[in-house]
């Protein structure tokens, strides 16, 4: 698990030997190891999200990463750092490495990263301090995550072989306390993950979107291993907007993924503690081993010949809402939405025309009339991914970059899947042939007065899922049990904002892989 500050370079890896691995994404050398807090094998970690740090610049956030074991705990750490934050720059000046332009100046703005050398008199310090030990399930942990940072609260979600999820909310510093247990699940819970949304632009920083040339549409080729796909996507102009920091479609919503082949939504509905299930997706045939909520807002699905001024990026983004990908032990990888419900069509409607009225006007100021929505939601298949593996998969991730989705699994082969703009003419009727998009149908016209279902400031073109890179016994004859996207901080990073993959199979071993960059590269390289 990468962590998630740009700003410190590090990777945790769980072992059966009861340790975690701490590594530098700088060299790829071993920072330090985590031992004496469990009293199994460490099933699971994770890293603690604090986000864009409004401290001071000598008030730094700490590093926190969760451990959960087949001890049926949970541990909480706390890397003492005292001696150890510092500028990355001078580090590399030590060892001597050059970097290209666009690394070099990504480092010299990151301020506050860290300083992961070793000094003889750090020895008999203690590296990682054992801030909180969590108890409760009655068996394994099988998956922890904390919470995004733009949460109300700092919450902490468990997963366990005892069917049951756990929530936390640190109610004090290092103080956690149990506030619901989920029990609806019939088999162990392999899996939770929070909603966080994405950023506008989704790119580094805050950035805002114009149209540019709307007829302006390139192809690009990708091979691999022999595996070639056409993608498309519309050319947009980013600028950075530094008065923005929005997060759009984030809700403090949980899924689970469990061995009863489902996937269950839990949030607190009335926001006064009470948990509760408000959605179950069902469509698997067998364990959900995995899932992640998107957080990429993919701009190229707007049909830029269409769209003729910025309100259309404005009610896309406000329509948007991420979408699920999970994978199973029925050999696929499934992509979810929901549909929203038709009293929640009308409120989005009412909120829009709510805003359309200038300030003052006395009917921006009126109550709503809707009745208040159900807190059940109806989740659909929005795709199914090329068939791939041809064992049980094990785990995937959707990267909040470039909106690329990886998956791995017991075949040993890692797969990478890009959603495109599908050119080819529909064979639908004309009522199939809409785009939905979160139970919003987009409009055939683009309208310029009116938001309804029929009428809409944008349209959207139809995509699909395309397998653009593919690798076979990435791990030798092991299992693959994990695989994450990872930003690229070593001196070979080719260009800003490159990523990784990461992988973790059975075999014990930690390896890095690099995507190809531009048409023609070669393909993925082990490390």
């Amino acid at each position: 698990m990468p962590h998630p500050n740009p700003s410190t370079p590090l990777l945790a890896t769980a072992s059966a030997d009861k340790t975690v691995n701490v590594w530098s994404l700088r060299d790829f050398s071993l920072i330090s190891t985590i031992s004496g807090g469990h009293k199994r094998s460490v099933r699971t970690v994770a890293w603690k999200d604090f986000g864009r740090s409004k401290r001071k610049k000598k008030q730094r956030d700490p590093v926190v990463l969760g451990t959960g074991s087949f001890d049926a705990n949970v541990g909480i750490w706390v890397w003492n750092d005292d001696r150890r934050w510092t500028r990355l720059r001078n580090q590399d000046e030590q060892q001597g490495r050059k970097q290209d332009a666009a690394a070099q100046e990504a480092t010299l703005a990151d301020e506050d990263e860290i300083d992961m050398t070793r000094e003889a008199n750090d020895e008999e310090d203690e590296e990682w301090h054992f801030s909180t030990l969590l108890t409760g399930p009655d068996s394994e942990i099988k998956s922890i995550e904390f919470s995004p940072p733009h949460y109300s609260a700092n919450l902490l979600a468990t997963s366990s072989r005892d069917k049951s999820v756990w929530i936390w909310e640190e109610v004090e510093p290092e103080e956690w306390e149990t506030i619901a247990v989920l029990g609806e699940h019939t088999g162990d819970v392999k899996c939770v993950s929070w909603c966080a949304g994405a950023r506008r632009g989704g790119r580094r920083g805050t950035k805002r979107r114009r149209l540019e040339n709307e007829d302006d549409v390139g192809d690009a080729d990708v091979e691999m291993e022999n595996v070639q796909s056409n993608g498309t996507s519309a050319s947009l102009n980013l600028e950075a907007d530094e008065g923005s920091d929005d997060v759009v479609g984030s809700r403090n919503i949980l899924a689970s993924g469990s061995y009863d082949d489902t996937i269950r939504l839990w949030r607190d509905a009335d926001e006064e503690g009470d948990w509760i299930c408000v959605g179950v997706i069902e469509g698997h045939t067998g364990t959900v081993w995995d899932l992640k909520w998107e957080g990429h807002i993919n701009y190229s699905v707007l049909n830029l010949a269409l769209c003729t001024s910025n309100s259309a990026f404005t009610d896309f983004e406000a329509d948007w809402a991420p979408r699920i990908v999970s994978c199973s032990d029925d050999l696929t990888v499934r992509v979810w939405r929901r549909e929203l419900s038709d009293a929640e069509k009308e409120k989005r409607k009412q909120t829009r025309t709510s805003s359309a009225v200038p300030t003052g006007f006395a009917s921006a100021r009126l109550p709503s009339i809707i009745r208040p929505q159900s807190a059940m939601e109806r989740w659909v298949e929005d795709a199914t991914l090329p068939a791939v593996h041809v064992r049980s998969v094990y785990a995937v991730d959707w990267s909040k970059r470039s909106g690329l989705v990886v998956s791995c699994g017991g075949d040993g082969t890692i797969a990478v899947y890009r959603e495109v703009v599908d050119m080819q003419p529909s064979t639908s009727t004309a009522s199939d042939a809409d785009v939905v998009m979160n139970g919003m149908v987009a409009a055939s016209n683009p309208a310029t007065t009116s938001n309804t279902d029929s009428e809409s400031t944008y349209t959207l073109h139809r995509t699909k899922w395309t397998l653009v890179a593919i690798m076979e016994g990435a791990h030798d004859e092991y299992e693959i049990n994990h695989v994450c996207w990872a930003a690229r901080r070593d001196p070979g990073r080719r260009f800003e904002g490159e990523e990784v993959i990461v992988s973790t199979a059975d075999d014990g071993d930690v390896k890095i892989w690099t995507l190809p960059y531009g048409v023609g590269d070669d393909p993925y390289v082990g490390r």
